[in-house]
Formats: C-alpha cells, structure tokens, sequence
C-alpha cells in the first residue's frame, strides 16, 4: 500500500511485553507456579531501579505498564525465563486508533512511495455467536467477515466447525451443533445454510486481491476484489434496510449473482450496469474487468420494489408493485403461492408491473422470499429485485409473561391479532409442557412440573376485523428461578390451528421510576428501596469454567448478588449488590470478562420466535476504572467494543475483598431493536465471572449461561407502568 500524509495520532499507552516461552506448555498448576516466579522476580529487578510498574497476564505473556519502558525493556530481557521482549503500543479495538498509531510509528522510517506489507492476526473475538440465531443472519455475517477480513489484509481464516459425528441424531439442538455448518445427525451431514455461504465466499474470494471500497448513502457497502486474469468480485450489502440500485459497470456483459442461499442468476449488463436489490444479505457479483473501479455513484434502477405490504395474510390476496421503465417483469414466488400479473400504474402514474399474491391458508412459512425480474426484448435479464414481506395467519397471538406482584401471582398475558377484515371467533388453549430448574449453573433439559394455571386455560374470544383484544390468566405453584415451557394454540372460524412455544423464567416486574435522577445520571437511591431483589446465592447457581482447577462454591462467604431493576424512557437501571471474598487480578477492555465483575446477556427479541441478534456485555472495575465493554451487538449501530455511554458506577467496599456495589445506567440504544413500553418483555441473564487469582475459573449465574451464549434460557423482565 501507498502510505498517506496525515497529522500524527498521540499513543494511547506504551508498555512492555515479555514472552516466556516453553512455560506455556506446562500444566496448568505448574504454569502458574512459574509464571508467579517470574513476577515476583520482575517485580524485584524493576523495584531495585526505582520504578513502579502494572502487570497484566494475558495468555502466553506479561504486560509491564509504567514509567520508562525502554529502561524496563532491558532489565527484563536479562531474567531468566524470559525468551523475548518488546515495547508495545496499546490502543483500542477500532480500527481508526490501531492506524493512527501504525502511521505515527511507521511515519520516521518510510519514504513517500514506499510499499510495505501489515500482517495482522486477532487475538480477542467479538462479534458473533450462532447459538439461538437464525442461520441467514450467520450465512450473512460469514460473508461481511471473510469480506472485511480480507479486505483489511487478512490472509487466513476459518469459520466454526465443519463435520461433528452424530450417529445418533441427540446433537440437534446441543451448542455443538449451534456452531456446525452441517447438520451431522446421524451422520448424514446436510450443508446449513451457512455451509453454502461458506462454499460461495471461498471460491468467490479464492486467488483474488482486494482492489478497494466505498460506503453509498451512508450505509451500503461495496468490496471490490479481482484476480490476475481480470476475473472480478464484488461484495455489497446494507447495514439495515435495503434499497434498489443500479450499478454502472461500463464496459461489462454479463454479470452473476451469487446470493447466501447459493441462488446463483446471470445478467446482462450490456457494458452499462445491473439493476439490483442491496440489503442486509451481502450479494456476490462475478463478472470479467481487469481494470475496472468501484463507481462513484449509484444509478436509478431500471426496476424497484413499489407499493407493497411489508406482511402478507395467509389466505387473503395482496397487491405487489414493481416499478419498471422498459421490458417485461415476471417474479417468481415460493411453491404453492398463487400469483396473477396485470398491468397497472403507481401513486405517480408511471407504468408497473402488479402482481397479486396469495399464500395458501394451510401453509406454515413465516416469510417469503420473491424475485421480481426484468427481461429486455431479447429475453434475457437486466435486472433483479428482491421482496421479502413476513407471512402471518388470519390470526396471530403473541405471548408476554405477567410477573409476580405485591400480592398478585405471575401468570401470561394473550395479545390477539385479527389480520383480516373479516370478524373472527377463536378458540384458544393454554398449556405448561414442563420445567427446567437449574443444576451445577446450567439447565438440563426439560422435566415435568407441577405448576398450573389457577384460571380458566382455554376459552373462546371475539374479535372485530383488524380488530385486537387481550387477557391474562395467572398461574400458581411457579419457582421463580426456573424456566418453565409454555405452549399457546389458537383455532379460528374456518378451523385453522396456529400454535407457539416458548420459555418463561423469572417473571420479574421492572418499576418505573417515580424521582428525579441524581446528578450523576443514576436512580435516587431511595428507588431502590421498593424493588424486590433477584437473588444469585444458590450452590446450584455456580459454574465452573476451569474445571481441571476444580473451581468449588464455598457458600455465600465466597460469592453471592442481590440484583435490582428500574427504567424509564431512556434507560434500564440495574442495581448489583455484589459479596465476593477475594479480589483478583484487574484487565482491561475486552478482556474485561476475565476478571471480578458482571457479564450480561439480553435478548431483544424474547416475545418473537426469531432471533437475528444478542448482546454480550461485560463491566466492572478493570485497570482504568469503571468500564463497560460489549463483545456481541444486535444492532449495527452499536457496534461490539467500548461502550462508554453505559454509565458504570462501582462501590468497593472494603480494600482486603472484591465486595462492590454497582449502578449500571443501559441506554435503550444499547437494547435495540427492543422498544420500552410498560408490559414489553426483555429476556437477560447476569453472570458474577469470579477471578480469586487464576482468572475467570468460574462464575454464578442468574438464568442462562453466558459461557454457551444460549439466550433462550434467559430470565424475562417485564417493564411496569
């Protein structure tokens, strides 16, 4: 690459890093011993010189942050023990920091027009975890990864795992197979969706360079690729939403496009372009250019989605509009859907393409992928657009927890939806399919219960067309630290049957706040005074993470947390009351999990059966103080790293143990798309990662476990009025 002029970017911190060599091979037990040795012979050189230093132990190295690093550097390299020393220069995980440093450091040894090569490997990973998620959300991020990875100079890569043995078909729903491509059961190995993306993104990318990149409108992505025989790839897709677009593409003929389903289609770009749907699936586009550039700008596409319903009704016909200038359109719909073409015009009185869909009143999908494509006169593809609305029943009915209150039982709540004109009478049915008490910090799989509904758990409602209605009905004989399954079915007039499945826990009610915050942004304190306490303080709360260290629980002397909620248009507040009987040793930014402090899940999708994302947060105390770190985002706009606008307030409460008070201030940005409204159900799960000097060997846990990033087991908070 050609080195850029620019301003020089200060440093965020200069420390030294000492290898240790073949300590790393050793036993755990015996590894520490050593490497205890090693800082206690460190610390003693270094103090001998009049310097005061930090240490950090990160994996396979010791950090050494303070005064005079050159002068560390050399006492250092001269223990024993210590195969390799270097001074090192910290920033954040933005990729905006690391190059202001690499520049600033490159700048005094480099000539304008030099080349240079940067060999960049990760050691920390953020970003994904396919446990729970939909695999076209984790078809789509393989792309954006491999795509940016490269891009960015990677030059190796990998993607889960491949080929799990199941002979007998029990890994279907294990996290094992959470993160296969295929599904192994019985050793039949069906490619996911994921493993065609996988295939498509390797021999696409292959032998080729990254050429360059451009950002259109914003939030549209565009990659460049080309190999030396002029045979050229682009990679595009949207942050959020997506958009019809042309794609000049002077002086190319035919273009093919690669989608994540491995839906491959050819168009003629004619030497001008491609009319093209962008959106959150990244689109692979093949084509030959040897010299060609990214466009400056994007055209006007010569077909566009028009008026169209963002859902369709099963059973109840809806118009779909396409835009078109020249040529004819024809779209193809998933089996089973019936469509009618005729001619019509749009709002503005331009000619478009109108087709009339119908989904079959007896199917089960939930959305539908269309294609809208558009033929020249000589019948060949110029241009395609994608539509993809959701597919609802006639009736729908969604299911929220009802939590425990001063003095009345937790129980359901039933929201039902008429999607049709037509008034409607059903019939509906509740049932509890069983139980999960958590044992050793997980929970095993579903056993029989002998809670129940203390009303009437069936019955029959009326509801006006398009019209909405809704009822609760408590339950008795609920353990509020368990999950229970519930099971919902609906039968409208013309018989048809809907039904949903899902786990409920905790029925925890969240107070609105009554008073003014403080100055610091943070609930009175009195507020906290009417909130009932979620307690972690159960031996079968506990998980050992290191298990050859044979981590134990001691009892609540060793580690215990009353945790505490309130909200209001802005924020969700959690107060953690936390007893810890040693504290351990301080990291920094994504590391911060490794250490004494809370590790946080929440789904902000826990009414909805489909989940296109989860947060991962830790905070605590680490070497800079209060800190809030995110490992996993669902929302692009919050991307994974620092999250200084999550307010961390710590309380240490004694010098000799970890014992803390914290008061956490979320930002409702932090949970989208999760939207606050009293009875809207957040589904979270609060770990205590407990460091006693070895690392994070262990935590407890309120619901879920953070260590197999399942957020189907997490525990449901329900906003209050």
């Amino acid at each position: 690459m050609i080195m850029a002029t620019g301003e020089d970017q200060p440093v965020q911190e200069t420390l030294v890093m000492a290898r240790y060599g073949e300590l790393f091979l050793k036993s755990e037990p015996v590894k520490r011993h050593f490497i205890g040795m090693l800082l206690r012979n460190i610390r003693k050189a270094v103090g001998a010189a009049g310097l005061s230093c930090r240490y950090e132990t990160p994996r396979g190295r010791i950090l050494i942050s303070g005064e005079a690093p050159e002068q560390v550097a050399g006492i250092v390299s001269r223990i024993f023990g210590i195969v390799d020393v270097s001074i090192c220069h910290r920033t954040s995980t933005d990729l905006a920091d690391i190059s202001a440093v690499a520049l600033s450091l490159a700048r005094p040894c480099l000539r304008a027009g030099m080349r240079f090569a940067v060999r960049a490997k990760r050691q920390y990973k953020t970003g994904l975890n396919s446990q729970g998620m939909l695999r076209q959300v984790v078809a789509g991020e393989l792309y954006k990864k491999f795509t940016n990875f490269f891009a960015g100079g990677g030059a190796n890569v990998s993607w889960f795992g491949f080929l799990y043995p199941d002979p007998a078909g029990t890994e279907g729903n294990s996290s094992a197979s959470a993160h296969n491509v295929f599904d192994c059961r019985y050793n039949k190995y069906a490619p996911k969706l994921d493993a065609v993306a996988y295939y498509n993104a390797v021999n696409g990318i292959a032998n080729k360079k990254f050429v360059g990149d451009r950002v259109y409108h914003e939030n549209l992505h565009a990659f460049l690729f080309r190999d030396q025989d002029g045979g050229a790839m682009q990679i595009l897709y949207k942050t959020q939403g997506r958009e019809d677009v042309f794609l000049l593409l002077p002086g190319v003929e035919e273009v093919e496009a690669v989608h994540i389903d491995g839906r491959i289609t050819k168009l003629q770009a004619s030497g001008k372009g491609v009319s093209l749907t962008v959106c959150e699936d990244p689109l692979m586009l093949l084509y030959k250019d040897a010299k060609g550039k990214l466009p400056a700008a994007l055209g006007e596409p010569e077909i566009q989605l028009g008026n169209a319903p963002a859902s369709l009704v099963r059973g109840e016909p809806s118009s779909v509009d396409f835009q078109h200038a020249n040529g004819t359109v024809e779209l193809a719909a998933p089996p089973f859907l019936k469509t009618e073409k005729s001619e019509a015009k749009d709002d503005k009185g331009q000619p478009a393409a109108r087709f009339t869909v119908t989904v079959p009143e007896e199917s089960v999908i939930r959305s539908a992928d269309m294609v809208a494509t558009l033929k020249n006169a000589g019948g060949r593809a110029v241009g395609e657009v994608l539509y993809r609305p959701a597919v609802t029943g006639t009736t729908t009915v969604e299911m929220i927890p009802a939590p425990f209150g001063p003095s009345t039982p937790p129980g359901v709540r039933l929201l039902f939806h008429n999607n049709s004109p037509k008034p409607q009478e059903l019939a509906w049915e509740l049932t509890i399919d069983g139980e999960q008490a958590m044992s050793n910090g997980k929970f095993p799989p579903l056993g029989p219960t002998e809670a129940f509904f203390a009303e009437a758990s069936s019955g029959k409602i009326k509801l006006d067309g398009k019209g909405s209605s809704e009822l609760a009905v408590p339950l008795s004989g609920i353990d509020s630290r368990k999950l229970y399954k519930i099971t919902t079915t609906i039968r409208d007039s013309a018989g048809r049957v809907a039904s949903e499945s899902r786990l409920i826990g905790g029925f925890v009610g969240v107070p609105r706040l009554t008073k003014p915050l403080t100055a610091d942004g943070l609930p009175d304190p009195s507020e906290w005074d009417r909130v009932p306490a979620q307690l972690i303080d159960s031996a079968d709360q506990f998980f050992p993470v290191l298990k050859k260290l044979n981590p134990t629980w001691k009892g609540p002397s060793d580690l215990i947390a009353s945790l505490k909620f309130l909200w209001d248009d802005k924020c969700l507040y959690l107060r953690a009351e936390v007893k810890d009987d040693i504290a351990g040793n301080l990291m920094k930014d994504d590391m911060l999990w490794n250490q004494d402090g809370l590790q946080i899940m929440a789904d902000p999708y826990r009414s909805s059966p489909q989940k296109s994302g989860k947060y991962d947060y830790s905070m605590g105390v680490g070497l800079n103080g209060p800190l809030a770190w995110c490992h996993l985002s669902a929302d692009p706009n919050t991307p994974p790293g620092a999250a200084p606008d999550i307010k961390v307030k710590a309380e240490r409460l004694s010098d000799k143990t970890a014992d803390t008070n914290y008061t956490i201030a979320f930002p409702w940005s932090r949970l989208k798309p999760f939207h606050p409204a009293p009875g809207a159900n957040l589904g979270m799960t609060i770990a205590l990662n407990d460091d006693d000097g070895n690392g994070r060997d262990k935590f407890m846990t309120w619901f879920g476990n953070v260590q197999y990033k399942d957020i189907s087991q997490n525990g449901d908070l329900i906003l209050g009025e």
